[in-house]
């Protein structure tokens, strides 16, 4: 009776063995698909700041280009250069405003930049 007891209570181990080596192993699958998701979340972060900061030196050079644009003019009118006095380009007339607009569109820089902001 002794023998069948101490029989009986290693099948109930076994099993119990079975069943902690299964949960290991799914622990492992959950573990190894989170692995995976993280690499490609970090890959996609990456990935967006890479674009955000080729966005950010276009936007720089886009401006910069805008600002010669309107420094042309300004000279052409006699202004002064002065950036921050916003009450010279109160004077500029509506074709004023197409001129800087067709400098800045003169500059082949500006269409790549532009084509290849609407591309991406």
């Amino acid at each position: 009776s002794g023998a069948a007891g101490s029989g009986g209570a290693a099948k109930p181990t076994s099993l119990a063995l079975e069943d902690v080596r299964a949960e290991n192993a799914r622990y492992q699958q959950v573990v190894e698909r989170l692995k995976r998701l993280l690499e490609q979340e970090r890959k996609s972060v990456r990935e967006t700041k890479s674009v955000q900061m080729r966005m950010a030196a276009e936007q720089t050079e886009l401006h910069a280009m805008l600002r010669k644009a309107v420094d042309e003019v300004k000279m052409d009118l006699g202004l002064g250069m002065d950036p921050s006095n916003v009450a010279e380009m109160q004077v500029f007339t509506r074709q004023d405003r197409e001129r800087v607009l067709e400098n800045l569109l003169s500059m082949d820089r500006t269409i790549v930049l532009l084509y290849d902001r609407e591309e991406g």
